[in-house]
């Protein structure tokens, strides 16, 4: 008895085996992590004396998790360069699961709102902040919230 996660062979299977009754027993434990999420656990029975053929069972692995999030400076942006008057954004992304509901942006901790007169412009998971002065300096970051 085999156990792969993806292509990747597991190899700490406990095996037991009962001859008089002719029944092979295998567990695998393992404790997923992010990456897994997705991923396929086979289980595969083969008889050495029986080239080819074999049975194997699989399950699709669903690893429920918190939003991890990262922001970047949007990709045309270089940090060193802004000056005011600039228009600047921030991208967040998140991986999540289940999928993330809501996303909260900050500015020095405070809670941002999207706010056109104020040339501060909230799309998706994007941050646009227009002309920025001195008053924009600061810390920014986003949360993601899922179920």
């Amino acid at each position: 008895i085999t156990w792969y996660k993806g292509k990747h062979h597991l190899k700490k299977a406990k095996e037991e085996v009962r001859e008089n009754q002719n029944v092979t027993t295998s567990m695998m434990t393992f404790v997923p992590t992010t990456e897994d999420d997705g991923k396929v656990i086979t289980c595969r029975a083969e008889n050495p004396n029986v080239t080819g053929l074999f049975h194997e069972t699989m399950w699709n692995i669903d690893v429920v998790y918190t939003p991890i999030v990262s922001l970047r400076l949007g990709s045309t942006l270089n940090a060193s360069d802004i000056k005011e008057g600039d228009d600047v954004y921030f991208e967040c992304h998140v991986r999540a699961n289940p999928p993330w509901r809501r996303l909260t942006w900050l500015h020095n901790g405070v809670v941002l709102s999207h706010n056109v007169s104020a040339r501060l412009i909230l799309i998706n998971q994007s941050l646009v902040l227009q002309k920025v002065t001195r008053q924009n300096a600061g810390s920014y970051s986003c949360l993601a919230v899922n179920n």
